[in-house]
């Protein structure tokens, strides 16, 4: 035994360290960690006297520097930012040990240089040697290998597809966050995220900014809310007291009288809408951004990189109010009206699933329309689309709606270098009475239609009667196109029409874009009712990237049927907070 431990008797130190050990054996404690351990031996009984003056004003005390020292020799943990990690982690063990905080790799080292002598590295030994003998001697695991072997329950597969869920939600929020969807000044009263949080509980409810802006201060007189200048919670006024149900949108301090307001009204989104938006070159234009940041986001899933069919159909929103209304056009006589608003879509179909590209107004000139509203012809709409779509995809083919149907539209993929595939219209009688008496899988090349020559082909199709379903009958399809036929004349219309049917699936699309995420209005404002169209098609391409994004984050590729529905989409992003 050395001159220096004869003061401190071993059986001292072995006295204070199994008092220790039966400490925690009161607490019952099945699996005592190094930190229990050394947390009730009383190290400043054993090194007393030992240690030298202070040499210097310290955060720490001795006593916790040496406890962290000699957890460090148990643990074998040599590097200090190892330490500092663990001790980051665990802050249970970081106060067993006497520390408020983690010191940091000076502290330690100078103060293991100026009081760690040989003498006090000889104890620290010892009651490391010691500690490790009686836990072998009563089968006490320090490194809790027991504990580790034990089985803990895994998470199920809803845990992980939430937590998927809300990482797309959130990042699809801060995007819209970030590109400033409607542009609001700092010395506004309500910021961005008011407004959007606003449109979508308009979505969920499927309702006028009216009814959804009462709604939505309903939900927030719900949150705490504190005083700005005397940090204590913010009270509503009692509706008793007020009959007007607008002067209700505030809170007030009872000490100070500070009043803040809890959330904008409907006239307040929609003077936004109309101010910030009041041409159609900058609605666009801003609807574009937001369309281009989706995309390059989607595009980086390589989902897009072969050729692709697109599809072009045009959208009529019936208008039952002033036909003189800016953007009201004619139609077709349906739902009690032939009056309404046309709006082109481009979209791409692939996955069984439709993702679109951009879309365009149609509007004419009239009086009193500025000259910014130029886009007054479908070809004209239709040549834009296309030039656009060339630029973000390779197409392999365009589908078409029978409206479209005229020699300048198959004379414009002609010239843009483009495959094209529509039905032929029914008021084409000149081209439904040649192909009448003709074979199912007949073949027209060359066919001069207006100044265009075309390929015009019928199949035979069995359909069922609407009023008796158990009846089929036989109904001619003629389709024409701008290619030529190539191999075999039947395998060739087969594949032709069965391509086709690939641009129905935009009806559903629209109809959910109706239902899901659409606001209502009863505006004549053009600008507002734009605006609302633009977002549901916006807030339909989020629905499908959070679809993607969750599906290549569980599974790694892209299945037919969605996984995020569009309810929990609108709801976690009604609720989720993207922060910043």
């Amino acid at each position: 035994m050395s001159a220096n431990i004869r003061d401190i008797s071993r059986d001292n130190i072995s006295r204070e360290i199994i008092k220790a050990f039966a400490l925690i054996g009161k607490c019952n404690k099945k699996y005592p960690k190094i930190a229990d351990i050394i947390y009730y031996i009383n190290i400043e009984k054993i090194i007393e006297n030992k240690l030298k003056k202070k040499y210097r004003g310290i955060f720490y005390s001795y006593a916790s520097l040496i406890k962290l020292i000699l957890f460090m020799n148990l643990k074998r943990i040599k590097n200090q930012t190892e330490i500092e990690r663990y001790l980051k982690k665990h802050k249970s063990e970081r106060k067993k040990l006497g520390l408020k905080r983690v010191p940091d790799q000076t502290t330690v080292s100078i103060f293991k240089n100026k009081n760690i002598t040989g003498e006090i590295d000889e104890i620290l030994s010892f009651i490391k040697d010691k500690i490790i003998q009686i836990s072998k001697d009563f089968n006490i695991d320090l490194d809790n290998k027991q504990q580790k072997k034990i089985k803990t329950r895994q998470p199920s597969k809803l845990y992980y597809l939430d937590r998927e869920k809300r990482k797309a939600i959130k990042l699809l929020k801060e995007l819209l966050i970030e590109s400033k969807l409607i542009k609001i000044r700092n010395n506004c009263v309500y910021n961005l995220r008011e407004y959007i949080n606003l449109l979508i509980k308009m979505m969920l409810l499927n309702t006028y900014a009216e009814t959804g802006s009462r709604v939505y201060r309903k939900d927030k007189k719900k949150e705490i809310h504190m005083c700005k200048l005397c940090r204590k919670s913010l009270l509503y006024p009692l509706s008793d007291k007020i009959e007007k149900d607008w002067a209700l949108n505030y809170k007030y301090c009872p000490e100070c009288d500070y009043r803040e307001r809890i959330s904008p009204n409907g006239e307040t989104l929609l003077y936004h809408i109309n101010s910030k938006f009041n041409s159609i070159e900058k609605l666009m234009k801003q609807f574009e951004i937001l369309f281009e940041k989706i995309w390059y986001r989607t595009k980086k899933y390589n989902l897009f990189n072969k050729s692709v069919d697109i599809s072009i159909d045009c959208t009529e929103i019936p208008f039952y109010g002033d036909i003189n209304a800016v953007g009201v056009e004619g139609k077709e006589p349906k739902d009690g009206t032939e009056w309404g608003y046309h709006l082109y879509t481009v979209y791409v179909s692939k996955f069984g699933r439709r993702y679109i590209l951009f879309n365009l107004p149609l509007i004419k000139f009239r009086k009193g329309v500025p000259e910014s509203l130029y886009l007054y012809d479908q070809i004209l709409i239709l040549k834009r689309l296309l030039i656009y779509a060339k630029r973000k995809v390779r197409i392999r083919y365009v589908l078409l709606d029978n409206g479209f149907f005229s020699s300048d539209m198959f004379n414009l993929h002609n010239e843009l270098r483009l495959k094209c595939l529509t039905i032929v219209k029914k008021k084409e009688k000149k081209i439904i009475k040649e192909t009448m008496n003709l074979p199912s899988h007949t073949i027209l090349t060359d066919y001069q239609y207006g100044d265009a020559k075309i390929t015009v082909f019928m199949i035979r199709k069995k359909k069922a009667v609407k009023n008796n379903p158990r009846k089929i009958r036989e109904v001619n399809w003629r389709y024409a196109t701008n290619i030529q036929p190539t191999g075999d004349s039947v395998e060739w219309v087969d594949t032709m029409a069965e391509l086709y049917p690939k641009r129905w699936g935009i009806e559903t699309s629209y109809r959910k874009m109706k239902e899901d995420f659409s606001p209502k209005t009863t505006s004549k404002n053009y600008f507002i009712r734009l605006f609302y169209f633009e977002l549901s098609l916006l807030f339909y391409n989020l629905w499908v990237f959070a679809n993607i994004l969750v599906f290549f984050s569980l599974f790694g590729g892209v299945k037919k049927n969605p996984i995020v529905y569009a309810l929990d989409l609108l709801q976690e992003m009604y609720y989720i907070d993207p922060g910043g």
